[in-house]
């Protein structure tokens, strides 16, 4: 809402999360980007949630994530989260996404992907789906050839990957001509 003299600015959370710590700038780009956009749309970032090195394949054990959800339907004092995108908010299932985006919607909080650029209405209810099925596609097809490239490593070296063995085996160097 604005007044005549100055613009009411609206309340709002930010939500960020990377997946693994070798992604160093990814928190701090997606603030920045958000913080942008924020300020050309009329918003005030209050707080920030951060998740940080954490999957977004399913919102178990992103505490940030919770504690935004409970914020948003106990008195929470901001009307909208701000995401830089879908994938950051969530590559759980669509089900998964809706589940928490109807959750936030039921406590009178709206969500803003300031990367997506989603409309309101039908016409953006079929693009924020899409983009979450593409988001959870993403995770799957990434997981599936890191498996398959983690096999092709093993059979080509004919060894466990470098580092740790799994648990419960343990790792044997062999010399060149194939001694133990």
């Amino acid at each position: 809402p604005e007044t005549t003299m100055t613009k009411t600015l609206t309340p709002a959370v930010g939500y960020a999360r990377r997946s693994t710590d070798m992604q160093e700038h990814s928190i701090p780009d997606q603030q920045a980007a958000v913080e942008r956009w924020a300020a050309l749309h009329g918003y005030r970032v209050l707080r920030w949630y951060i998740d940080d090195a954490v999957s977004g394949t399913s919102a178990r054990g992103r505490d940030a994530f919770e504690q935004m959800l409970k914020a948003a339907e106990n008195g929470r004092g901001f009307e909208t989260v701000l995401c830089y995108a879908i994938s950051r908010f969530s590559r759980g299932s669509t089900n998964e996404t809706g589940f928490y985006l109807h959750r936030l919607h039921l406590a009178g909080v709206g969500v803003v992907f300031t990367a997506d650029g989603i409309p309101e209405g039908d016409e953006g209810e079929l693009i924020q789906g899409v983009k979450s099925w593409q988001a959870r596609q993403y995770s799957v097809k990434l997981a599936r050839d890191s498996i398959r490239g983690q096999i092709s490593n093993i059979r080509e070296r004919k060894s466990a990957p470098v580092g740790q063995p799994p648990y419960g085996y343990d790792k044997q160097h062999l010399t060149p001509g194939g001694q133990v």
